[in-house]
């Protein structure tokens, strides 16, 4: 009995200390001692990885779904891992993983970091699950948890996304999509501009990154700015023992937008040359706004659109979406060709923001009349015309030059040949006709 379990206990300790491979979604790990470090795959080649992220102001919920395929000869049991955190403050949260549409049981395992991967963050654990995969096979491993976002005093927010965890893989990675979903939040929030330009956007704040035959990956991360909580935070910072002012940024906190433009008005009225006073008459216009009163708003915008106030970069955030808010309304009251005229008067001041840009550049597209066909296309319809004349001509001349024909070196007229052969067939018809009647008399 006892040399039975001194058996099972070198079995169970030698399962611990020969390296098993084991692989994550973002990163392939081996384990030894019941710890889990990065190292390069070797059989399983990750094929595709896409991730989607719903970025709220405080929190993202990201889904992703990877293609893993068994490129060896043989079975293999790999260990998959979510990183415990992305960076010394973002903490993955309530992960969750289906394989093959089972939900999987996941167990944490502590990290360690082999000294050639020392100049790249790695969480301190990993929650890992298994898969087994035969030769050749490949399986759709689905995720999902949340992150918290980073943000500064200035409220913008930070989306770190580390993709260079996916250089670990066998490469090249077939395709890689990561879609961050900013529900309504539009482009103006986009700055400063992402570490990588999204391959499309649309203007309901949704960014994707497409990428083919990846083989070096670089972390994504992506800024924001929530305009109204941004707008509240900076008054409240720069009026630090103000009341009045503090007061104002609550009732707009609190929605009580006819209380705040009443104080706003009474306020400013009062310290007419107050060095805030722009930075509230733009809390007025978003007053106006939730209320839906858009032309109020709109005349706060035009005086602010040169000087909004503010910081920057929150300052050039403001402008632009005072530029983006009135576009909004312009086109709600159908004003199409004002618009036009508009975005092509403000084009050459925007900055900065890459996305927001290109958005205008696009709208001025979408807007301006289709060019008249180029004179060349005219130039080739006149000279397709006058080969046609010409050919016309051509054949004419063809016609007339076959008026005569040179008959024993007189030129006899084409008319007359006719008549003459028509004159011959005539009397060779009579000729035989009469012949036929002398041979029908003989034999009767």
């Amino acid at each position: 009995m006892k040399n039975r379990l001194v058996v099972w206990g070198i079995i169970f300790i030698c399962t611990f200390i020969v390296a098993i491979p084991a692989y994550a979604i973002q990163v392939p790990l081996e384990i030894s001692m019941k710890r889990a470090y990065p190292v390069q795959s070797d059989n399983i080649t990750l094929v595709s990885y896409q991730a989607t992220l719903r970025v709220r102001p405080t929190f993202t919920s990201v889904d992703t779904s990877i293609v893993v395929r068994n490129d060896g000869p043989s079975e293999a049991s790999i260990t998959v891992g979510i990183p415990s955190k992305y960076d010394d403050v973002v903490t993955v949260k309530q992960p969750s993983v289906i394989v093959e549409g089972q939900s999987q049981k996941l167990t944490t395992l502590r990290a360690s970091q082999p000294p050639q991967t020392s100049d790249i963050f790695l969480p301190p654990y990993w929650s890992t699950f298994t898969v087994k995969l035969t030769p050749g096979q490949s399986k759709v491993i689905k995720s999902s948890f949340t992150i918290d976002n980073k943000f500064n005093q200035d409220e913008l927010r930070f989306i770190y996304f580390p993709l260079k965890f996916l250089n670990f893989w066998k490469g090249p990675i077939n395709y890689i999509q990561i879609t961050a979903d900013l529900d309504f939040y539009p482009l103006y929030v986009f700055e400063p501009n992402p570490s990588v330009m999204p391959s499309e956007y649309d203007t309901g704040g949704r960014l994707v990154w497409r990428f083919l035959d990846v083989r070096q990956v670089e972390d994504l991360q992506l800024y924001f700015y929530p305009v109204e909580l941004a707008v509240a935070s900076y008054l409240k910072q720069k009026a630090q023992g103000n009341n009045e002012v503090i007061n104002i940024v609550n009732l707009y906190q609190k929605m009580d937008y006819d209380d705040a433009i009443a104080s706003i008005d009474e306020f400013l009225l009062t310290n007419p040359t107050f060095e805030l006073s722009n930075e509230l008459k733009y809390l007025k216009a978003l007053c106006h706004m939730e209320l839906y009163q858009p032309g109020m708003a709109m005349e706060i915008f035009e005086q602010l659109q040169n000087s909004p106030g503010f910081a920057e970069p929150l300052s050039n955030v403001i402008r632009n979406k005072m530029i983006y808010d009135r576009v909004y309304f312009m086109k709600l009251m159908g004003k199409e060709d004002e618009i036009l005229d508009y975005l092509k008067e403000i084009q050459p001041s925007l900055k900065n923001n890459a996305i927001f840009k290109k958005w205008v550049e696009d709208e001025i597209k979408r807007l301006s009349p289709l060019p008249p066909p180029p004179q060349e296309t005219e130039e080739m319809v006149d000279e397709t015309v006058d080969e046609q004349a010409q050919s016309s001509n051509d054949q004419e001349d063809k016609v007339n030059a076959i008026e005569y024909i040179d008959i024993l070196g007189y030129d006899v007229p084409v008319e007359l040949i006719f008549i003459g052969i028509l004159l011959l067939i005539i009397i060779v018809y009579m000729i035989r006709r009469r012949r036929n009647k002398k041979k029908k008399r003989y034999i009767f």
